[in-house]
């Protein structure tokens, strides 16, 4: 791509990445078609303009690619939703659903996210059930041995 004056694309798919994770609203743009459908034309648009900021143009491909229902707590595309207390759906993506239970739908965002938030840490500090169950057959594995080592002793005398 020649120098052009005035334009700054993206060094790489990563920078738009890193920028997508800064703001998760735009996750729902595929990085990867961005990147190389801009880069391929130049940075020139559908209009056959050039594009001096690109995350702009980020932004306005993820208002056109929209997903009908977004999740309240995390922005990413809805996949169950409830009711709140205006009789307005409220969505929440398969991630979040695994964290939340009951009713939902009339409850404040902020107590959402935060029920979210708590859930995710219970769940990461829970232990390896494999794990426990591997220590647990060691340790029954051991007192059976102990208790014939008893019982052998017995009967030796």
């Amino acid at each position: 791509m020649g120098k052009r004056k005035g334009i700054k694309p993206p060094k790489d798919i990563e920078e738009v990445r890193a920028y997508q994770r800064i703001r998760p609203e735009l996750q729902n743009v595929d990085a990867n078609f961005f990147f190389n459908s801009l880069n391929d034309s130049e940075w020139v648009d559908s209009n056959g303009k050039l594009v001096y900021n690109w995350k702009l143009k980020l932004w306005t491909w993820s208002r056109h690619n929209k997903p009908a229902h977004i999740c309240v707590v995390c922005r990413k595309a809805g996949h169950r939703y409830q009711m709140d207390t205006n009789n307005q759906e409220r969505w929440l993506c398969k991630d979040c659903c695994q964290y939340v239970a009951g009713n939902w739908g009339k409850m404040p965002r902020a107590a959402l996210e935060r029920i979210v938030e708590q859930n995710k840490a219970a769940l990461a500090n829970k232990p390896d059930k494999s794990r426990i169950d591997v220590e647990q057959k060691t340790e029954a594995k051991r007192v059976y041995e102990n208790k014939i080592r008893v019982l052998h002793g017995l009967f030796e005398e």
